[in-house]
């Protein structure tokens, strides 16, 4: 090859190579905008969310219709962000290719019932008529558990976004040959001809007004679409057009019932009070956690920063520390490393954090953590890990 010919290539080759190194930064300039953003908005909404907790739990609205009102409205509002939130993330992640299912036997009847008892919140004060139609035996899929309830919730929430008040949704379960179905049925306000094939396309939502009356982003159904495909399945949109309502089926692989797991949990045990270390810069989120947790008569100690917690968790030999991640100075990884190198196993690390990206997961694991938690984190979620301590 002549020598103009070699360079010419060689030219050519160390532009691609260029082409894709910034194509790399960008992908992890991308993730980490993705991971900051999750932290910095998931902070605040576990500080409302607990505090909502606390109200709950104190009874405060006890004899005061229009205070139980407006805590019910709050509960509701923090609810459907905490949902919004992790659409956009999903979304985002499913783009990137970054969602990992973790697949098991699963009874779908469960799945469907546990995802219409989470609605009841958000049907019941739009008097809408909820019906159920599910066997009496359960029907087994492969998949993963928690991506499957987020389909059932995020349609069913669908649903009673756009079907006025007073109206019905039907979810039913049922099985065809070796086909397990999932079908979402409203009278709400349908879907055009036009947009049919559309509706599972980012950002889409039918009429402009009447879809920024309803809210939401537009990327739920897409979330939806990419997570049943993920689980070897189809989803398809049927409406006979405006003010005609729609349905939503959902076609999935069964597997053998005999190994499907229901996730009915047993009763579970006495609460036992435990000496917990919260580490939290947030002081509202860390002054709200530390009131929830004393009112199931734990011990409780605080600290803002990785070197009194560090300082605090020696003297004082906490049962379990939670631990934020996105601590200033010392991060909570570095936290976990020396408590751990300190106390030994004799404290079980909780990494309490905005953080929900794989990669946060796998340093947490290779710092120490015991068990990963993302915030806002639900109390029942909270507190059974804590009976387990």
């Amino acid at each position: 090859m002549p020598w103009s010919s070699r360079y010419v290539a060689n030219e050519e080759l160390e532009a691609r190579l260029e082409e894709l190194r910034r194509a790399y930064r960008m992908d992890e300039e991308r993730n980490r905008f993705l991971a900051m953003l999750a932290h910095e908005l998931r902070n605040p909404l576990a500080a409302i969310t607990n505090a909502l907790s606390l109200l709950r739990r104190r009874r405060v609205t006890d004899g005061d219709r229009t205070a139980e009102h407006a805590l019910r409205i709050a509960e509701r509002q923090s609810q459907s962000q905490a949902r919004l939130l992790e659409d956009l993330l999903d979304a985002s992640r499913l783009v990137l290719g970054k969602i990992t299912l973790r697949l098991e036997p699963t009874d779908l009847v469960t799945i469907a019932r546990q995802a219409v008892d989470a609605a009841q919140v958000a049907i019941q004060p739009r008097a809408q008529m909820l019906r159920v139609q599910v066997p009496d035996h359960g029907i087994a899929v492969m998949a993963d558990p928690v991506r499957l309830e987020q389909i059932v919730s995020n349609l069913l929430g669908n649903a009673i976004k756009y079907t006025a008040p007073g109206g019905q949704i039907t979810v039913a379960v049922s099985l065809e040959a070796e086909t397990a179905r999932l079908t979402l049925t409203d009278t709400g306000i349908g879907i055009e001809p036009e947009l049919l094939g559309h509706v599972f396309d980012l950002f889409t939502q039918g009429d402009g007004g009447r879809a920024r009356a309803a809210g939401g982003l537009g990327i739920g159904l897409t979330v939806v679409r990419h997570l049943v495909e993920l689980h070897g399945g189809t989803i398809e949109a049927r409406s006979a057009g405006r003010g005609r309502g729609s349905t939503f089926v959902v076609s999935l692989p069964r597997v053998d019932a005999v190994t499907a797991a229901t996730r009915e949990a047993a009763a579970p045990p006495r609460m036992q009070p435990r000496r917990i270390l919260v580490v939290d810069d947030n002081r509202d989120a860390r002054e709200l956690l530390r009131t929830i947790l004393e009112l199931d008569s734990h011990h409780v100690q605080e600290a803002a920063d990785g070197v009194h917690a560090v300082r605090l968790a020696v003297a004082w030999t906490p049962e379990v520390a939670l631990i934020d991640i996105g601590l200033p100075e010392m991060d909570g990884y570095e936290v976990a490393r020396r408590i751990r190198k300190r106390l030994g196993k004799a404290v079980r690390l909780v990494a309490l954090t905005g953080y929900g990206d794989a990669e946060a997961r796998r340093l947490a694991a290779v710092a120490g953590f015991d068990d990963y938690l993302v915030k806002p984190v639900d109390p029942d979620t909270l507190a059974e890990l804590l009976r387990t301590a």
